[in-house]
């Protein structure tokens, strides 16, 4: 890489890892659920709490790609639309502090994420170019390797933060700072952001012909795109049973709130090694593989769950879901970038993130009634090893990359 484009490439990791330490602080995974939970949210809130950020950006996505693709600078738009993402982290606190309504509290954190990601949505394709546009595209699974990893490892030292917060600080006193620090680090991340060069995009003729020329019926047709959004769909199976895992641990082995920090620094040490794994793995083999890794991963991680009656296993089960998401997260972030090539990326990226929100939604509600009905966690947990098979099998499909 040459110098401008190397400074961009740290430019853009430490952003992330700004960003991504300060999401620790409420992981969609571990802590968020068992937030709703402790506020008294329904089953079905408990079931979509990791995903509300997902369900929130999908819509705005495909309603701002064609948007994205005419602007000739991208920076500026998203540095805006990155301050709404994080001013609901902020407008959450004082709420938290100071209301005593359970029912409106919960009602307030999962409308207040699902605006976050309603902006997140909204900047999604025009980072996604920002990105393709200043740094170069064999280093990209690199990048996101190094934003998570690094991310991870301050996520160790939050992990122990949210354990001492959460036990001097129990209920929505102790959230409420949670949120706070969520607010504060995500907010330290748009720093980087407007010190990233972007090269000056020149219109001649051909490139408007091929920049802004695309339809959503070209990414339709696209097999690989299709095939893609199959894989991710089948991959959503793991919201069947994961908001449960910790509410889950926690019942069995009888541990309070605190240990959600020790189990969000355990997902966390994964991701490092997840990351470090990514990082080599994707110089030396394929992309595809990769993903087909993650996913196995996800698999052997239900399966666990179904024999969990000690904390060493607990803590191995959080260790594999930390390895298995960044590794997925990683790969699937370069795939979806890169598949529908630089023509279709913004249309092509919104449109698979827009068609994740479906099974995304029947996956939730789903493990929410079956919940509801059998009152069985491993119901829900079997559920979701099995539909990783599938994506397993879709995964094969992919061109080697």
């Amino acid at each position: 890489m040459n110098r401008p484009s190397m400074n961009n490439y740290w430019l853009h990791v430490w952003e992330g890892v700004f960003y991504l330490s300060g999401i620790c602080f409420i992981a969609y995974e571990t802590i968020m659920p068992k937030i709703v939970e402790s506020l008294g949210g329904a089953p079905w809130m408990i079931s979509l709490a990791p995903t509300l950020m997902i369900l929130g950006s999908a819509m705005p996505s495909m309603l701002v790609a064609g948007y994205a693709d005419r602007l000739p600078q991208k920076k500026k738009f998203v540095i805006i639309n990155c301050v709404g993402q994080r001013l609901p982290y902020f407008i959450l606190v004082p709420m938290l502090l100071w209301l005593n309504d359970g029912s409106l509290l919960v009602w307030s954190v999962i409308i207040g994420i699902f605006i976050a990601g309603i902006f997140t949505g909204i900047l999604a394709p025009a980072w996604f170019q920002f990105i393709a546009n200043t740094v170069p595209t064999r280093y990209i699974p690199r990048l996101f390797a190094f934003r998570f990893g690094l991310a991870a490892v301050v996520g160790i030292f939050i992990g122990l933060i949210v354990k001492a917060i959460l036990s001097h600080y129990p209920g929505k006193t102790g959230f409420a700072l949670l949120f706070l620090g969520a607010g504060i680090l995500t907010s330290c991340s748009i720093w980087f952001l407007g010190k990233v060069r972007e090269p000056s995009q020149r219109k001649s003729a051909q490139n408007t012909e091929s920049d802004f020329t695309s339809s959503y019926g070209e990414v339709i047709s696209h097999q690989n795109i299709r095939l893609f959004i199959i894989i991710r769909a089948c991959y959503c199976g793991i919201y069947i049973g994961l908001a449960y895992i910790p509410i889950r641990i926690c019942q069995i082995l009888e541990l309070d709130n605190s240990w959600l920090g020790i189990f969000a620094l355990t997902v966390v040490c994964g991701s490092i090694a997840g990351n470090i794994f990514t990082s080599f793995w994707t110089h030396r083999f394929s992309w595809r593989s990769g993903q087909i890794i993650a996913l196995g991963l996800f698999c052997a991680m239900f399966v666990l769950c179904l024999f969990c009656r000690n904390l060493t296993t607990a803590l191995t089960i959080f260790f594999i879901l930390g390895f298995a998401k960044d590794v997925w997260n990683s790969v699937s972030a370069a795939l979806m970038l890169n598949l529908p090539g630089k023509r279709l990326r913004a249309k092509g990226t919104s449109f698979i993130a827009i068609a994740m929100a479906p099974p995304i939604i029947i996956a939730g509600l789903s493990g929410a009634q079956l919940m509801t009905w059998s009152g069985s966690y491993n119901l829900l947990f079997i559920l979701s090893a099995l539909m990783m098979l599938p994506a397993i099998h879709f995964s094969r499909k992919l061109p080697e990359r």
